[in-house]
């Protein structure tokens, strides 16, 4: 909601205030940095497996060494895994993101078993509803790959981690 973010915004300013007032980073005043990388996905939309080899190699040629891939149940997603794999490497990692369309679990646990064979899959993100955590806990119980939410700071993404449904968070919107 809006609120939630003008909370967010009024935190960050008064974080940067501060910062600038001792001459520091905002990090050195929350700890310091966990950090001084963070690895960025290329993102792409629905496409053919061929369209989607192509995309991804010009992606890693621009030093990116993973993708965030839209997609549906009904897509070749098998065949979409296996072309970039063949055209980037193993390492070029993929997480498919079908945004809560993965919604027949047995057709969704068949697929991933055959996208496991492929090697570079990085995980799934909002294969299902949100307020569906049964279903995520049950595909996160299969092992199969990391399951990750895309969700916003607050109740949601207190519930969730208390329901252990999931492996990542992508917060935001």
């Amino acid at each position: 909601t809006f609120s939630d973010y003008a909370e967010i915004g009024v935190h960050a300013a008064i974080l940067d205030l501060m910062g600038k007032r001792a001459n520091l980073p905002v990090a050195a005043l929350m700890g310091g940095a966990y950090r001084h990388r963070i690895s960025v996905d290329y993102w792409m939309r629905r496409m053919t497996p061929e369209d989607s080899a192509i995309v991804c190699r010009s992606a890693q040629s621009l030093g990116y060494r993973g993708v965030k891939c839209k997609c549906a149940l009904e897509d070749d997603n098998v065949e979409r895994s296996e072309a970039i794999a063949q055209a980037c490497g193993g390492d070029f990692k993929i997480t498919f993101d079908p945004n809560q369309r993965f919604y027949r679990f047995a057709e969704l646990i068949d697929m991933l078993k055959r996208l496991e064979k492929s090697g570079n899959i990085g995980c799934i993100e909002d294969p299902f509803a949100k307020q569906d955590t049964e279903s995520y806990r049950l595909l996160r119980g299969q092992g199969l790959f990391p399951v990750a939410m895309h969700m916003r700071a607050g109740d949601a993404l207190f519930r969730a981690i208390k329901d252990e449904c999931c492996d990542y968070f992508n917060l935001g919107d």
